[in-house]
């Protein structure tokens, strides 16, 4: 492939996200050394860190941009679509106007639940694991990831 550097896995400084050569990527001393800097692709500053690093160690505005991507509540939109569906069942029998918004309450509750857990199922996995290998510039706050 076109820009990539073969690089010792069995090297003690290998890190996978780091490997590739590309513009935020450079050589320390040595050109046939495998350990790379990296640097900022905003303002090359070399003064990075892992994202989950600046989360627990650095002060509060800086820990604050670097937080793990959350979940969403999915069993809050559950509880509120049963109670919803609590008085919509009680009328049931006798149906009006309040029963048809309280049906319809329910349903729409249920399926901002069932969006929220399959977003924790499917998207939220692979939004932490690019938080996990992201770094973050702590110069400038430019949040990025190395190949």
């Amino acid at each position: 492939m076109l820009g990539m550097k073969r690089v010792d896995r069995g090297s003690k400084a290998y890190h996978p996200w780091l490997a590739c050569a590309n513009p935020v990527a450079s050589e320390i001393d040595d050109p046939e050394s495998t350990v790379m800097r990296v640097s900022c692709p905003k303002c090359t500053s070399t003064d990075v860190r892992q994202v989950s690093q600046v989360h627990g160690s650095e002060p509060a505005s800086l820990s604050k941009l670097a937080a793990p991507p959350a979940k969403r509540r999915w069993a809050v939109w559950a509880a509120v679509s049963v109670a919803c569906a609590i008085p919509a069942i009680a009328t049931a029998r006798q149906p009006g106007l309040g029963t048809l918004i309280m049906t319809g309450l329910s349903a729409l509750m249920a399926g901002f639940a069932f969006n929220a857990w399959t977003f924790n199922a499917r998207v939220h996995p692979v939004l932490l694991d690019r938080w996990q290998h992201s770094l973050m510039c702590l110069r400038c706050g430019q949040m990025f990831t190395a190949p």
